[in-house]
């Protein structure tokens, strides 16, 4: 089991008195009570527990949030990337059949209709 020292501050609002007990002290008397001592090292073992889940919990979402990051990233590459070779197809395939769209400096996109994947609309660069 590991000790943690923790500060606590309060103010009292009227006379009272305050009592230490070190834990050497609380090893003495929970030699002669042991069924308290097994409560009070479940109670300890059981919150160490939970607390081990959660990290654990905590991990693994941000391990998911992370990956899902990156899936997200690759994504928008790829749709990037894709609009990028169905424009320069366009564009060149505008040049070939109608080059005075392409001299205006705006080209159509109806021929890739056909493909399903693009709809008809005007491109500019």
């Amino acid at each position: 089991m590991t000790l943690l020292y923790e500060s606590y501050f309060s103010r009292a609002q009227t006379n009272s008195d305050v009592f230490v007990l070190t834990k050497k002290d609380l090893d003495e008397v929970l030699t002669h009570y042991p069924q308290i001592r097994k409560k009070i090292l479940e109670t300890a073992e059981e919150r160490q527990r939970m607390v081990a889940e959660r990290a654990k919990a905590f991990a693994k979402k941000k391990e998911e949030d992370k990956k899902r990051e990156e899936e997200n990233k690759l994504k928008v590459f790829f749709k990037m990337t894709a609009e990028i070779l169905v424009r320069s197809f366009a564009y060149r395939h505008t040049l070939q059949t109608k080059p005075d769209f392409a001299r205006l400096g705006c080209f159509s996109t109806y021929v890739l209709s056909k493909t399903k994947s693009v709809t008809p609309r005007f491109l500019y660069f």
